[in-house]
């Protein structure tokens, strides 16, 4: 096993990670979006409600 395979195994690695964390981070977002408007709505229909 040569530098070079050593160095593209890291970059290869690297790549994977952001990818894998990038999709993570986009999954909570959508989530956390997904929740406060959860929220939102139905703190509205307790207010229209009441």
């Amino acid at each position: 096993m040569g530098i070079e395979d050593l160095v593209v195994e890291i970059i290869l690695h690297r790549i994977i990670s952001v990818v894998c964390i990038s999709s993570l981070s986009a999954k909570l977002r959508r989530s956390a979006a997904a929740m406060m408007w959860h929220g939102v709505i139905s703190r509205a229909g307790r207010s229209v409600s009441s």
